[in-house]
């Protein structure tokens, strides 16, 4: 207890004398920072006092070269020329006579218009303001320091000379180099510059004209006065304000630190009339503008905040680096970094808070996503992706109004949040972001396209309050397939959906474990040549099959599912490697077996290890070049046709053969018949359609099939169920037939059964 005393005791001591000698510094620390102030002030003006003088010498040489250039014009057309001829010869003198070697170029302006020394029209609209003011009211005048186009791209200084009796023009404009202006400055007297670090003349945009004294400072490494005193001070708010009195044609001094010094920037404008203005800018020390007595105290003040300091770090230290961690930790949950915009976690939070604020108001939570960016992304660089993304996000930012926001979700998908009063609104802005941003596919390599696609929920549904599930709903919306699209690419959440989710759940719990129990049974559909009647091969076939109700899932129940969440690509894998035993074990049974046709999604073929993992297990079951033919969708072929095509070359290099599958259910067949080199085409149930029997429609499909043909493709039709169809089919030249006429799918057993029964019609392959 004692002990205990004793330690509270030195703990308050401690803190009171802490507590007094901050109060006693912090009242040290406000008197000397008075003096400072005073001090800092008067430095002030007598930095301006010096300034002025130098800029009076400088606006007396602008005025001795005013007078100079009105004499080069007298000299240069007097006697007034005959003929504008002769005018214009005498004008090219400025080029040729060394006695005008100082000029740069001339212009001159008659009735309005203004003429090079050519006399060919000068486009006014390229001319400095102040000089065509100038000129039109006749002054003999500087019109400042001007950027010019026309000549070399450079600065020059502009004067105006006004003719009275010359018929050819009624005034002229000549420009000097910089530096010969500023020649005629007497610098002979270092009294002007002896208490400045740094003086030079500067254009209005910052450009060093010239350097009048330089007591080590590397302004030359900026050659821009702006961007030299940004980088020296630190302080761009002080930068800004000397910029802004240089345009101003005024006059100023501001306080600056430089290296914890205080330093004084002065600024004298060299300005007349409307003139394009420049000044002279000084940076000045403040302690070299007065007495010893100010060193003296700014000392003692840097003494006292150092103490001060010292004790405050002691203090706070381990609050400061608590409250960092925390927010570097906060800042990460809530920010990316990358492409500087709010992670689902903050945009949950925003959005959340704008909703609950706004109850009378429609809001729409959008979720947009670049179709197939892993694809693209792992054929251009690193660099190149990310500033696909920064620049989806400036587009989509720009649409944004009050109580709207932007999230990131990762993998290419924004989420927005935008409040409507009707949606067809919402569906415009989307529409509208869209084509901005296709605008970018200019910019990827050669056979690249960049699409975007999304899902939408819309508050007034009123199934949830909750963000988080409005944006897991959107993003349910956007990998819908099996739902026709709202508009463009996207797709509305709507109560069909929604009634889908307790089945979706279900799948979603049991796909893994199903999986794993070989619930996934591979059927076999014959395929019949048509020419030869017998058995051509078959296509491997994948059902769901659930033990508890013993009963077949649909594929188009749940393979729309796995193609949504990516499960579809360890589903893919799986029915190859039962394929491939399959045929293994046929091979080493003696059993008759024929090539098999093996259904590839679009995502399992975007994978980045589809082809080695394909290749590697097919040489580990041993299966036969050309035996194995991979399906792919004709949506992958219509929308990636140059992903496609070095998937299908790298694929023939493996010993795989390829198809399209459904050919002819899209938008562009005839360019997939150009484009893929493909070894068979398998056409779409479509053609069998209702109405087939019109000589219309037969032409179409003997189109398609003599098109194949000629490029030495096979031709199969799915989809068969009659002999009629099958007749017509034969007819035109087709190959091969898969549908009910034929065969149903089958069990791998009673596919084992149909090769058996049909094994006396039939060549085997071993």
């Amino acid at each position: 207890m004692k002990k205990s005393g004793k330690k509270n005791s030195r703990i308050l001591i401690i803190l009171l004398t802490i507590i007094m000698g901050v109060g006693f510094i912090a009242g040290s620390v406000l008197m000397i920072a008075g003096y400072s102030q005073d001090v800092q002030n008067q430095a002030g003006d007598i930095s301006i006092f010096y300034s002025k003088e130098i800029s009076a010498n400088l606006k007396a040489s602008i005025v001795t070269y005013k007078e100079h250039v009105q004499q080069i014009a007298v000299q240069l057309f007097e006697p007034v020329p005959e003929t504008n001829g002769d005018f214009l010869e005498r004008l090219k003198q400025l080029k040729t006579d060394e006695r005008f070697s100082e000029l740069m170029f001339a212009r001159y302006f008659k009735d309005g218009t203004e003429y090079d020394f050519n006399g060919e029209v000068y486009n006014k609209l390229y001319e400095a303001p102040s000089i065509v003011t100038l000129a039109e009211n006749g002054e003999l005048a500087c019109a400042g320091v001007v950027y010019d186009k026309y000549y070399n791209n450079t600065s020059a200084v502009a004067f105006t000379v006004p003719f009275i009796d010359n018929p050819y023009a009624d005034s002229m404009v000549l420009f000097v180099p910089v530096m010969t202006i500023f020649s005629f400055l007497d610098q002979n007297d270092p009294e002007e510059f002896s208490n400045s670090r740094l003086s030079i003349i500067s254009a209005a945009d910052g450009e060093t004209l010239s350097i009048l004294n330089n007591d080590g400072q590397d302004i030359l490494i900026h050659n821009n006065i702006y961007s030299f005193l940004r980088d020296l001070t630190n302080d761009k708010n002080s930068v800004d304000l000397i910029r802004q009195c240089v345009l101003n044609g005024s006059s100023n001094a501001y306080p600056v630190q430089i290296i914890n010094e205080n330093h004084i920037i002065s600024v004298s404008s060299l300005t007349e009339g409307v003139a394009d203005p420049f000044a002279v800018i000084s940076l000045y020390r403040t302690s070299d503008l007065r007495d010893g007595g100010y060193a003296l105290i700014t000392s003692i003040l840097g003494t006292i905040i150092l103490f001060l300091t010292l004790i405050v770090i002691v203090v706070v230290f381990f609050v400061i680096r608590h409250s960092d961690s925390e927010r570097k930790s906060r800042t990460e949950k809530e920010i990316n970094k990358t492409l500087d915009v709010m992670t689902r976690v903050k945009f949950e939070h925003d959005a959340n808070d704008i909703i609950s604020q706004n109850k009378g108001t429609s809001f729409a939570v959008i979720v947009i996503e670049v179709n197939h960016f892993d694809y693209i992304a792992e054929r251009i660089s690193s660099d190149d992706s990310m500033r696909l993304l920064v620049y989806l996000k400036i587009v989509f930012s720009h649409v944004l109004q009050l109580n709207e926001i932007l999230g990131y979700l990762g993998d290419s998908q924004f989420v927005l949040l935008l409040h409507y009063r009707e949606i067809e609104t919402v569906m415009q802005k989307v529409k509208s972001v869209c084509s901005v941003a296709s605008t970018y596919n200019g910019k990827l390599p050669s056979g690249f396209k960049m699409n975007l696609y999304g899902g939408i929920y819309k508050t007034e549904l009123n199934i949830t309050n909750d963000v988080s599930k409005m944006i897991d709903f959107a993003l349910e919306a956007k990998d819908v397939i099996n739902m026709p699209v709202d508009f463009g690419n996207f797709r509305f959440y709507n109560d069909k959906m929604h009634e889908s989710n307790e089945q979706t759940e279900y799948i979603e719990t049991h796909m893994e474990h199903a999986l794993e129990n070989k619930e996934f049974w591979i059927f076999f559909q014959p395929t019949q040549n048509l020419k030869k009647k017998t058995i051509e091969g078959c296509e491997a076939l994948v059902r769901w099959y659930n033990k508890e109700k013993d009963e077949y899932m649909r594929p188009n129940v749940f393979m729309p599912l796995f193609e949504a969440n990516r499960f579809i690509i360890k589903l893919d894998k799986y029915v190859y490697e039962q394929v491939c035993k399959y045929v293994r074990d046929s091979v080493a049974n003696r059993q008759a077996v024929y090539p098999v046709s093996v259904n590839v999604s679009s995502i399992t073929a975007m994978e980045s290890d589809f082809v080695s993992y394909y290749s590697d297990l097919k040489r580990k079951y041993g299966i036969s070049n050309g035996f194995i033919t991979l399906e792919f969708p004709e949506s992958l072929a219509n929308e990636e046709n140059r992903m496609l095509l070095d998937i299908m070359n790298a694929l023939h290099k493996n010993g795989f053969r390829c198809t399209v599958d459904d050919f002819g259910s899209g938008y562009s067949p005839y360019n997939i018949l150009k484009e893929l080199p493909m070894d068979e085409i398998k056409l779409s149930g479509l053609f069998l359609k209702k109405g087939l029997a019109s000589d219309r429609d037969v032409k179409i499909l003997s189109g398609v099939i003599n098109m194949a043909k000629d490029l030495n493709m096979k031709i199969s039709q799915k989809n068969v169920e009659t002999e009629e169809e099958a007749a017509m089919l034969e007819k035109l030249g087709c190959n091969a037939i898969q549908g009910y006429y034929y065969s149903k799918p089958l069990r791998m057993s009673d596919y084992i059964d149909f090769i058996d029964r049909s094994r006396h019609t039939i060549e085997m392959y071993t």
